[in-house]
This record gives structure tokens, C-alpha cells and sequence, in this order.
């Protein structure tokens, strides 16, 4: 059966509107820089490296290379990028090896990206960022490869790698639409050109340490669980083969967990040693060091609650402290002497502790009965907690007290009505002056 010339200029115009249609969808809806874009398009301009850092948003946020190599008169690059995947911090530091012959690489992660967690997005949107620079050939060449991969043939976006725009897109909103575009015709400057520009200046914005824990807030995971306690086996596997790849190629491999507010620590209790054992005992066993800088001494890193900007990313001041400390770190390391000494154990850091970090409550409802609320403060081993409690029933105006401070964490209140209640709990420690050192609130339907 023949096939008329009709329907074939049909079947082509149709593939050919298809084609047009994806591509101006593409061009309007995609960001028009990502940090994996941004990355790889900065890293292509090098002359020049010694030392390649890699990681997710939590290391951009707190490595300034520019301070670094100012430091220590190297050559540096943070080829960190959002969430990024083991696996994607292997092809970078393979990147490195094979692009510039680097001789040190600075893998930073922390707990949460060892559980058993595939993110997808992050992952085609380092991929798309690293063949950005390619030729149209070898860029079909790389997308067939990673859409027929093991680990990507079975993922829907082993097909969404064609139509980009479906799983990494702008917000829906005229004005967000308009401003991409005008970003991508260079007509106005995007998110990212600061973090991988010569002046690199993330937020200047403090975290609001009463905030933290809200239901309605993106700032923290306080009270989540670490996997119970367990780091997935292909996140040892992929640890595994960057160890690899660095001992073939002679390259100096640090690990790194980076710098966290107290109560991030604080809030997962023994477990979290426990998971610092577990990775310490692994490297040691693999023949590589491993750091936990939420457990440096202030005579290596003096953490403070004003370098945050949210409950694990790092502001501009946190940054700037902390890649000084980063330069001294390495000067020390290199020099034979033993920097584990600079690291606290899990005792010596409750202990170091002296301040509330922050406050938080979860609640009871049992049908009719009364509201049974659990108070935690995250704060040092030493450091004694008062607690007030306070209500704002429905309709009410101002809280009413119903406990003046006492070291009582376990409060039973029983609502006059149904309704929405705002419960605020304010802390402090016997010694201090103030109304409250933290407080938190909650709104809670009965």
C-alpha cells in the first residue's frame, strides 16, 4: 500500500509544527539559567584548576572559591549544583580530573542525601546543564545514552529529556513568563549570575529562629528521621566509586559535611552521631578522611545562629566566615598536623552548646478530649529550659497564659469550643532577663 505525497507532506508538516511547538514551549517556559547551566558554563572558561569542590546548594552556599584561592594561592571551582545526586558529583569530579588534571576534590554532603532518594530533575538538569557546550551530534549521542541507561530507561524521563519543559519550567504567572524571556534575550540578569560570577554574594538575609518548624514555613526539617538511621546501599556505592576514581588518579579526596545551625544537629539526638560513626567508619575503611563541620571547635570554625539564612543553607556572612576557616582548615591539614583534634565528640558538643537554638512542639487531639502538647528545646546539655505557654482561642483578641514559666515540657489543655487555636510557647533559661530567649507558634484546629 502506497503512502500518497499528500499524507507524507501531512506527516511531516505535523512532526514539524510538533517540533516548533516543543521548542518555543521550551524557550518560554524553561529558567533561563539554572545553577547546573550556570556551572557548567563558568567551568568551561577555566584556564586552570587544582582543587574542584562539588555538592549540592548547601556547598555553593558556603564555599566562596574566591576566598579560598585567595588564601591559599590555588585554583579553584565549586561545581556544586541544587540537589545534586552522588552520582552527578562523580561525572563532575571526573570532569575535573580529566579537564584541568586536578589533585584535590572536596566532596561535601549531609545525611539527608545519603537515604535511599532519586532526584530525578536534579539529575537531567545537571545532564542537560554538562552537554550545553556540546555539538548537536554528540548532544544526541549523550541523550540516547542517559535515556537508555539502567538507572534512567525506566524513568519517564528517559522521554521528558525531549520535552524539557514539562519537569523544569517557570511558575505559571505572566509576569514570571516575561521575565524569563527577557532573561534569555540578555535584556535582564538572572538568579545565578552572583553565584558563579567574581562577586560571589548570596542572601544577606538572617534565618528567623522563631519561625523554625512552622507547618506553613519552608525553613527547616526539625523532627525528621534520618532513614531510621540507615544510609542507602547506592549511596555507599557511589561513595565508593568516586573513592575509586580519585585513588586511580592520585587526586586528594575530602569529605566534608558542611556547617549547620545547633538545632539541626540537636534535633535528631543520638542518631546522628550514630550516622557520623557510620560514615567516619566507612571512609577510614576506604582509605579517605571524612569531616563534620556542625562539630568544628570555634579554634577551627566558630559557627553562629547569624550565618544562616534558612535551617541549613548558609547567608553571605556564613559564607565568607566559613570558606577563611575552609582555606585555614586545608593549610592545616596540609601541614601534617592533625585536625581531627578540631572536631568535637558528641559529649564535648552538647556540651559546647550554650544558648537555646530553637523551640518546637508537636500536639495530641484525642477526639473530645483535651490537647496534650510535647515542648522540646534544642539547646546544650547544660543549658536548664523555662517554658510559658500561651492560647489564642477562636475569636479571641490577645493569648491568655496557661503556664507561667516552669521547666514543665508536658502541658494537657482542654478548648472551651471547637475551632482554630494559636498556641505560642516561649523559652528561655533561669538566668535570662529577657520576655523570652525563642518562642514558636502554631496554629491548631480542634
Amino acid at each position: 500500500m502506497q503512502i500518497s505525497k499528500k499524507k507524507i507532506f501531512y506527516i511531516c508538516l505535523s512532526l514539524i509544527l510538533f517540533i516548533a511547538i516543543n521548542l518555543l514551549l521550551s524557550f518560554i517556559l524553561m529558567p533561563s539559567v539554572g545553577s547546573a547551566d550556570k556551572m557548567w558554563s563558568e567551568y568551561r572558561k577555566k584556564d586552570k584548576l587544582d582543587m574542584v569542590i562539588t555538592g549540592t546548594s548547601l556547598c555553593y552556599s558556603c564555599l566562596d572559591c574566591i576566598v579560598i584561592d585567595n588564601q591559599l594561592g590555588i585554583n579553584s571551582y565549586n561545581m556544586s549544583t541544587k540537589a545534586q545526586e552522588l552520582n552527578n558529583s562523580y561525572e563532575a569530579i571526573e570532569a575535573a580530573i580529566n579537564d584541568y588534571g586536578v589533585k584535590r576534590a572536596v566532596l561535601t554532603f549531609s545525611y539527608l542525601n545519603l537515604v535511599e532518594y532519586m532526584n530525578i530533575r536534579a539529575e537531567t538538569t545537571f545532564f542537560r546543564g554538562k552537554i550545553s557546550g556540546l555539538s548537536f551530534g554528540k548532544k544526541i549521542k549523550e541523550m540516547a545514552a542517559f535515556s537508555f541507561s539502567e538507572r534512567h530507561f525506566s524513568s519517564p524521563e528517559s522521554i521528558n529529556l525531549l520535552f524539557p519543559w514539562v519537569f523544569t519550567h517557570v511558575k505559571f504567572r505572566p509576569k514570571t513568563i516575561y521575565n524569563n524571556v527577557m532573561e534569555k534575550l540578555g535584556k535582564r540578569k538572572t538568579s545565578y549570575d552572583a553565584l558563579y560570577a567574581e562577586t560571589n554574594t548570596p542572601s544577606k538575609s538572617i534565618l528567623n529562629y522563631n519561625k523554625i518548624g512552622n507547618e506553613n514555613s519552608k525553613t527547616t526539617y526539625v523532627g525528621i528521621k534520618f532513614n531510621n538511621g540507615q544510609v542507602s546501599d547506592s549511596a555507599f556505592d557511589e561513595l565508593r566509586k568516586i573513592i575509586a576514581l580519585c585513588k586511580k588518579n592520585n587526586v586528594d579526596l575530602i569529605l566534608v559535611n558542611p556547617p549547620k545551625p545547633a538545632f539541626d544537629v540537636l534535633c535528631y539526638g543520638d542518631e546522628y552521631y550514630e550516622l557520623y560513626d557510620l560514615i567516619n567508619d566507612f571512609a577510614k575503611a576506604q582509605g579517605v578522611d571524612y569531616y563534620d563541620f556542625c562539630l568544628s571547635k570555634p579554634q577551627l570554625f566558630e559557627n553562629s545562629e547569624k550565618y544562616y539564612k534558612d535551617f541549613e543553607h548558609m547567608n553571605f556572612y556564613g559564607q565568607q566566615a566559613f570558606s577563611k576557616s575552609f582555606a585555614n582548615f586545608l593549610s592545616l591539614r596540609d601541614s601534617g598536623i592533625n585536625v581531627d583534634e578540631l572536631f568535637y565528640d558528641q559529649t564535648e558538643f552538647e556540651a559546647s552548646v550554650n544558648e537555646i537554638s530553637c523551640i518546637y512542639f508537636d500536639e495530641n487531639i484525642a477526639g473530645e478530649k483535651e490537647i496534650e502538647l510535647n515542648l522540646h528545646a534544642y539547646t546544650g546539655s547544660n543549658v536548664n529550659v523555662l517554658y510559658e505557654v500561651l492560647v489564642k482561642a477562636p475569636d479571641a483578641s490577645d493569648f491568655t497564659t496557661i503556664q507561667n514559666y516552669s521547666k514543665n515540657n508536658k502541658i494537657t489543655y482542654m478548648p472551651e469550643k471547637h475551632g482554630n487555636y494559636i498556641i505560642r510557647v516561649n523559652a528561655k533559661t533561669p538566668e535570662s532577663q529577657n520576655d523570652f530567649d525563642r518562642y514558636y507558634e502554631k496554629k491548631i484546629y480542634y
